[in-house]
């Protein structure tokens, strides 16, 4: 990624507006395709019980680019799925590695959720072979975030290093998190649950905040929202060739704040047990699973910055549950606090007393199990034929686990992702059977972790499928005659050239003949958008959700 003080370095021009002054926004087209539905895709199961009679609660699932797709199972295994060719719904399942994990009975008789919480490849797999796992181990009581190596199919069990270790209590369920991604600059974000004993609630009943005993189980004030403790965080760290990590910048918290942890990118979450990351733009997505208390206490989230998302005081939005004070209006359920200005008085608080304002949920609803899939980026180099048409390009996909009968919803975002602007459902109800895990793979296509609808089971509904896009809906890259002009200044520029576009009704960049792609800069810096082809002089039409105004676009060559 190229930093602001590098621009100097490189030879700038600057892309002008087509010749007769400002044009019409250039758009794609969808020839006879107005719109995309569930009935242009076709549904393919690549792992069921069938398939695999040893299938046992898979939660989670990734992707080497060799297209070998990786996922978890709770109880300790760790498989792969290797196709039998490109894109092939046939395959074998290896098994990569077992762990021995803490997965059954809590103290209290209730079931644990720990086992494997997560997994992530490292960015270079293919080239380092390293894997990071969040699971917990059955002789301690902790969940351990640690790094493998990788030899051929098989994770090397002595080659871990723990990146940190996070104490939990085990008398009582529930909420491991356990969502984990990478970014474009080699940061690793992820989830960790709160881990709090936390029973039904009413607006009258606050059993699970306990500010005057010590209560170590019940009360999350010392949990989710204690900036001093990592559960009930999404945290942000950079992992380092010696098994280690350093704090990126600008995460909630600046290294040395005393009685903060410095990983902590966002707090106040009972179980963002599932991520997403616009790499691009920089968002961060997540759903968090919410109390069955009756409102609308279930919230998918975005935000672009760091902040307390208001767990144990404040969740979801206005719904039937709510507090007598009128401030409570922007939530579903409101604790005796205030929104701007919330204070942790805590006995079992080791952190800091004043917190952040709260941040209320951009999308909060009544269901039972929030779950985000990605937001989607459309690539029209990648040869897919089965990818996602550009119908989708930034939009973000939903769901919900819902006792088992998901569905899947396609949200739109305004331009700096403060707000929802259009959310409807593309899948519909029971479409899906307990949506755990959604993923865009290598391929543009959508994968879903299928886990079934009994609780701590698996059954024949049980699976991973892949959900390919059958129809016309699919133009290609989007290339018109370029200009004279500009195609000369391209083809002379300097290999490492940057160009300037001002976005506005002019949204298209040349490429040089030369070319093998090119990505887009904001003036702070940071990647938006990129683009891959083959070669060839052509004019690519930029996506419609970046906002107007001055980018920078760096060719690659």
């Amino acid at each position: 990624m190229v930093k602001r003080s590098d621009w100097a370095s490189y030879a700038c021009l600057t892309l002008l507006a087509l010749a007769g002054g400002a044009r019409a926004q250039q758009k794609w087209t969808y020839p006879n395709c107005p719109d995309v539905s569930s009935a242009d895709f076709t549904k393919v199961v690549l792992v069921n019980k069938i398939k695999d009679p040893t299938l046992d609660e898979p939660t989670r699932m990734d992707f080497a680019a060799d297209g070998r797709i990786f996922f978890s199972e709770r109880g300790g295994k760790v498989k792969i799925f290797k196709p039998s060719a490109p894109g092939a719904s046939t395959g074998t399942i290896v098994v990569a590695g077992t762990f021995d994990v803490y997965s059954g009975i809590n103290k209290d008789g209730s079931q644990a959720e720990s086992g494997i919480n997560g997994f992530v490849l490292d960015p270079a797999f293919a080239s380092n072979h390293y894997i990071y796992i969040d699971y917990a181990p059955k002789n301690d009581s902790a969940w351990h975030v640690s790094r493998f190596t990788m030899t051929g199919d098989m994770i090397d069990m002595a080659s871990e290093i723990m990146l940190f270790r996070v104490g939990t209590q085990r008398v009582h369920c529930c909420h491991t998190g356990g969502g984990m991604e990478f970014d474009l600059k080699g940061d690793l974000w992820m989830s960790l649950g709160n881990n709090t004993a936390n029973p039904l609630v009413n607006a009258d009943q606050m059993s699970f905040i306990n500010e005057t005993a010590q209560n170590g189980i019940g009360d999350d004030q010392g949990h989710a929202a204690n900036t001093n403790d990592l559960r009930g965080k999404i945290i942000r760290i950079h992992p380092t060739p010696d098994g280690k990590y350093t704090i990126p910048e600008g995460n909630l918290f600046a290294q040395g704040t005393a009685k903060t942890r410095p990983e902590i990118y966002t707090m106040g979450h009972r179980n963002a047990y599932t991520i997403a990351l616009d790499k691009y733009r920089g968002w961060l997505a997540w759903g968090d699973v919410g109390p069955d208390q009756g409102g609308e206490t279930e919230e998918h989230n975005l935000v672009s910055k760091p902040g307390f998302m208001g767990w144990p005081y404040f969740v979801g939005g206005p719904g039937s549950h709510t507090t007598s004070d009128p401030a409570s209006a922007t939530y579903s359920y409101r604790g005796n606090k205030n929104p701007a200005a919330p204070v942790n008085n805590s006995i079992n608080n080791t952190g800091l007393n004043n917190l952040p304002p709260a941040v209320p949920a951009i999308l909060p609803y009544k269901e039972s199990a929030a779950i985000t899939g990605p937001i989607f980026h459309y690539d029209g180099a990648n040869p897919s034929r089965t990818k996602l048409p550009p119908h989708f390009d930034g939009k973000w996909f939903i769901s919900d686990w819902n006792n088992g009968q998901g569905y899947l919803k396609v949200v739109t975002l305004n331009a700096d992702g403060s707000a929802v602007t259009d959310n409807r459902i593309l899948f519909p109800n029971n479409s899906m059977v307990g949506p755990i895990s959604i993923k865009i793979g290598p391929d543009g296509a959508l994968y879903v972790v299928e886990y079934g609808g009994t609780y701590f089971a698996t059954t024949g509904d049980t699976k991973i499928a892949r959900y390919e896009y059958k129809g016309t809906c699919l133009p290609e890259t989007p290339t018109l005659p370029t200009t004279t002009a500009i195609a000369a200044r391209n083809r002379a520029a300097a290999p490492a050239m940057v160009a300037e576009i001002n976005l506005g009704s002019n949204r298209v960049v040349d490429m040089p003949e030369a070319a093998k792609g090119f990505r887009v800069f904001d003036l702070q810096g940071k990647s938006v958008w990129q683009y891959r082809a083959a070669g060839g002089r052509a004019r690519v039409a930029l996506p419609a959700y970046m906002g107007e105004g001055l980018y920078r676009v760096k060719f690659e060559f």
